[in-house]
């Protein structure tokens, strides 16, 4: 749907004026660049104004111009951290899909080089990390058995694949 329709539909609904729109569209334009930047992902800033014209149709009545600023702020704060963790799940899974593509392969379809690689930057991660790594992509249990068979929590489990997994990553991409 294009923002000219969105507006339209904003329109009808709170009977706000098209140019009322584009000033909170103005208004928020700095919070939303400085938000789409540190989501770094090409159409966050995109997402973030289409948020706003969705915000903009729904928003309840304020008698003040200044809580119903403070409103929409908070609201597009909170939805940069939602998409923020939804990119970070995006990030996480594309790395062990990665991972799994390597505990796939074998020696005779990989180049030596990319087996020695892997190796090298298995030996980067702790003896928790390697553990956790070999237990949960490896041998492909779940986080609950893992945390069981480590005596540590599932939070744990959950932290430390994440923190090794990120290691894995800059370790590969340096030696790449």
């Amino acid at each position: 749907m294009c923002i000219e329709s969105q507006i339209e539909l904003g329109n009808q609904r709170n009977n706000i004026k098209r140019s009322e729109v584009s000033l909170y569209i103005n208004r928020f334009q700095p919070i939303i660049k400085k938000y789409s930047r540190k989501l770094n992902y090409e159409e966050a800033e995109s997402d973030l104004i289409i948020f706003l014209l969705q915000l903009l149709k729904k928003v309840p009545k304020f008698d003040s111009e200044k809580f119903l600023n403070s409103y929409i702020a908070k609201s597009i704060k909170n939805e940069y951290i939602r998409l923020n963790k939804k990119q970070q799940l995006i990030n996480q899974k594309e790395i062990l899909m990665e991972i799994n593509n390597f505990k796939h392969l074998t020696t005779s379809n990989v180049d030596i080089d990319l087996n020695i690689d892997i190796k090298n930057a298995l030996k980067i991660l702790s003896k928790r990390q390697r553990s956790v790594i070999h237990y949960k992509i490896f041998l492909g249990y779940s986080d609950s058995k893992t945390a069981d068979i480590l005596n540590v929590s599932r939070q744990a489990i959950f932290k430390t694949q994440k923190k090794a997994l990120e290691l894995l990553k800059k370790q590969l991409k340096t030696t790449t």
